[in-house]
């Protein structure tokens, strides 16, 4: 365990013997990680962080794949933890968050596509209407395409857009950035 995690651990282990939530607002949302938490973590450091992930009705779910909000995580944050990793966080309308490229909920989708064009993929939303969708980046910088990207080591960001035109949803961590149903 590094020296970092390390401090990470004694930092939410204190915040959860007081019993307070950790605050995450006025964090940037990084391709490696949000706040506390950082891809690739194992189920037991997100646990220490963030507090134990919810009991589920399947058990074999743990050893898959889990997308849940954190015990002691404010509402507005998920976790994707798959074989026991930590995959994805997606963060929720946090007015004070924003990407490391300056992007904050609420910023509208068309100004950005046009901002980020030789930087970022559009796609439009697969269940709502225009202009919902997604934008997403590549820590590399390379747009890429439509096809699922799935580069080993890759980290990027999904910004979603809602039904009105806005940023809505922030996702990041290696290519489950993509998905678009929780877990697939």
């Amino acid at each position: 365990m590094t020296e970092h995690t390390k401090r990470l651990l004694i930092v939410a282990l204190g915040f959860l013997a007081l019993g307070q939530v950790p605050a995450l607002a006025q964090e940037v949302a990084r391709p490696d990680g949000y706040g506390p938490l950082r891809i690739g973590m194992t189920q037991e450091q997100v646990d220490a962080a963030l507090g134990a992930a919810p009991p589920h009705e399947y058990p074999d779910e743990i050893e898959r794949c889990l997308y849940y909000r954190p015990a002691n995580a404010p509402e507005s944050l998920l976790v994707m933890v798959e074989d026991g990793m930590l995959t994805r966080i997606t963060i929720m309308g946090e007015p004070d968050v924003t990407t490391v490229d300056g992007i904050k909920f609420g910023d509208e989708i068309e100004q950005l596509k046009a901002r980020f064009s030789g930087k970022a993929y559009w796609k439009p939303h697969a269940y709502a209407p225009p202009p919902a969708g997604y934008l997403t980046f590549w820590m590399d910088g390379v747009k890429r395409g439509d096809e699922f990207y799935d580069a080993q080591g890759a980290l990027g960001t999904v910004v979603e857009a809602d039904d009105e035109g806005r940023v809505a949803y922030i996702h990041v961590g290696p290519p489950r950035i993509q998905y678009i149903e929780g877990c697939s």
